[in-house]
C-alpha cells in the first residue's frame, strides 16, 4: 500500500504528465480499484496538506484537474473555493475527496475497459487518428479482365479497347475517347469501382457525359456507346452530367431503379440505408422508375424521387419539391452536409469516407445534427465536432463507438 500511496502522492503533485505516467495511473487504478483510493485520499495524503498557505487551493484544485485528465473527463466545472473560517476547512476537505471519488467512480463505473458502454483503448495509448483521405484508390476493370490501378499509373494512355482509347488526365481525371463507330456487336463492358476511404474520382465516358463517383460507389458501361441507346448500371452514389443525344436515350440502373434521359444533371443515391434509391434533379427532365416495368414517373429541377427498393412497396415512387440541392451534391464540393440529418443517415457516408465501421451498442441516439464540415478533416477532428453537437462518440482502432 505504501508504494501505491507514494506513487499516487508523486503523480498528483505535477502539473502535467507524461503518456509513461498517464499509463502508470491507469494502471495502479486498475489493479487497486475505488475502494483502495478512499483511505490515500481521506488519510495521510490530505490531512498533511497545509491549512495556512495559500497555495495548498490551488494544489487540491490541481489535483482534481489531473484526475479529470486521466480519466478522459473534461476539467471539473465545479471549483474549490477556500473557505474563510478554519473550522471549516475540514468539510471543504472531506467535500473535495468526495469529488475526487465521485471522479474515479464515474470513470470505474462508465469508462474504464470491459464495461457495458463498450471498450476503451489500451491504458496509455491514444487512440490513433485516422487521416481524411488524401488520393483516390480507384479502379478500372477491362473487358479482359485485366485491372487498371489508376493511383499509381502517370497520366497519358492506359489501355486500347476496340476503337476506345482509356486516358488519365492531369488532374486524376479519366476520359473514354472513341474514333468512328465500333465494329464490335458485343459492347466491351469497363468497371470503375472507387473504394471507402477514397478520394472523390470523375470520368468523362464515350458520348461526352460526365460521372462523379463518391466513395464506396461503382459503375459499369461500355468502352463505347452502340445502338440506340445508352446504359450504364450504378452502385452507391454518383453525380451524372450527361450529354444530349436526342437519338439514344441514357439509362442509369442501381437495383430494380431506373433513371432514363436524354441530356440532364443529376445526383443518383443508392446508399440509402432505408432501402430507397433517391434521384435528385438539376436540370433538365428524367423519368424515375421501376426497371422491371415500363412505367415511370417524370421529375423537374428541384425535386427528388424516391424509389423503394424493398419489401412490400418496392418499384414505387414517391416524389419530394423543394430540395436542398447544396445539401444534395455537397459531397462532390468536399462537404458533409448535416442540416437536419440524424445520425443513421450521416454515419455511413463518414464510414465510406474514412473507410471505418460504426457501432451503436446501446442504440441509435435520436440526435439531429446540423451545420457543415469539411471531408478534409482528420476523423478525431470531426469526432470532436459531433461531440460538440451532443453526439457522445469516441474511437477504438477503425470503429466509431456511439454511445447514448
Amino acid at each position: 500500500m505504501e508504494n501505491f500511496e507514494t506513487q499516487l502522492e508523486i503523480l498528483f503533485s505535477k502539473e502535467e504528465w507524461s503518456d509513461e505516467e498517464h499509463a502508470l495511473f491507469l494502471k495502479l487504478l486498475e489493479e487497486m480499484g475505488p475502494a483502495a483510493l478512499q483511505p490515500f485520499f481521506q488519510g495521510e495524503f490530505l490531512s498533511n496538506l497545509s491549512q495556512t498557505q495559500p497555495h495548498d487551493l490551488a494544489h487540491a484544485q490541481s489535483l482534481l484537474r489531473n484526475i479529470h485528465k486521466a480519466a478522459g473527463l473534461a476539467d471539473p466545472s465545479a471549483k474549490l473555493v477556500q473557505m474563510p473560517s478554519r473550522k471549516t476547512w475540514r468539510p471543504w476537505l472531506a467535500a473535495a475527496s468526495v469529488l475526487v471519488l465521485l471522479t474515479f467512480a464515474v470513470y470505474w463505473l462508465v469508462l474504464r475497459p470491459g464495461n457495458d458502454g463498450g471498450s476503451q483503448p489500451v491504458a496509455g495509448k491514444k487512440p490513433e487518428d485516422i487521416t481524411a483521405p488524401a488520393g483516390n484508390r480507384a479502379t478500372i476493370t477491362l473487358a479482359s479482365g485485366e485491372v487498371l490501378y489508376l493511383d499509381s499509373m502517370t497520366a497519358g494512355t492506359l489501355a486500347l479497347q476496340g476503337n476506345t482509347q482509356v486516358s488519365k488526365l492531369e488532374n486524376g481525371s479519366i476520359q473514354y475517347q472513341s474514333e468512328g463507330e465500333s465494329n464490335s456487336r458485343a459492347p466491351s463492358i469497363n468497371t470503375l469501382i472507387n473504394p471507402k476511404g477514397s478520394r472523390v474520382i470523375d470520368v468523362r465516358l464515350a458520348d461526352g457525359t460526365r460521372v462523379w463517383l463518391n466513395a464506396g460507389a461503382s459503375i459499369e458501361y461500355p468502352a463505347s456507346f452502340t445502338g440506340t441507346s445508352r446504359k450504364i448500371k450504378l452502385k452507391g452514389e454518383a453525380y451524372f452530367e450527361v450529354a444530349k443525344d436526342a437519338s439514344r436515350q441514357f439509362s442509369v440502373q442501381s437495383g430494380n431503379a431506373i433513371t432514363q434521359v436524354l441530356g440532364t444533371s443529376f445526383n443518383m443515391n443508392a446508399n440509402d440505408p432505408t432501402e430507397k434509391t433517391s434521384v435528385t434533379l438539376l436540370e433538365g427532365k428524367v423519368m424515375v422508375g421501376n426497371a422491371n416495368e415500363n412505367t415511370g414517373t417524370l421529375i423537374k429541377p428541384g425535386q427528388q424521387a424516391l424509389v423503394n427498393t424493398g419489401g412490400n412497396s418496392a418499384g414505387t415512387v414517391q416524389v419530394r419539391d423543394g430540395v436542398d440541392l447544396s445539401g444534395v451534391l455537397a459531397w462532390k464540393n468536399g462537404i458533409f452536409y448535416l442540416k437536419d440529418k440524424s445520425l443513421e443517415e450521416v454515419m455511413p457516408e463518414i464510414a465510406r469516407w474514412y473507410d471505418i465501421e460504426v457501432e451503436y451498442p446501446a442504440g441509435i441516439p435520436q440526435t439531429k445534427l446540423f451545420g457543415k464540415l469539411g471531408r478534409d478533416l482528420s476523423l478525431m477532428q470531426l469526432l470532436q465536432s459531433l461531440n460538440e453537437m451532443d453526439v457522445k462518440c469516441r474511437l477504438d482502432g477503425r470503429t466509431i463507438i456511439i454511445l447514448k
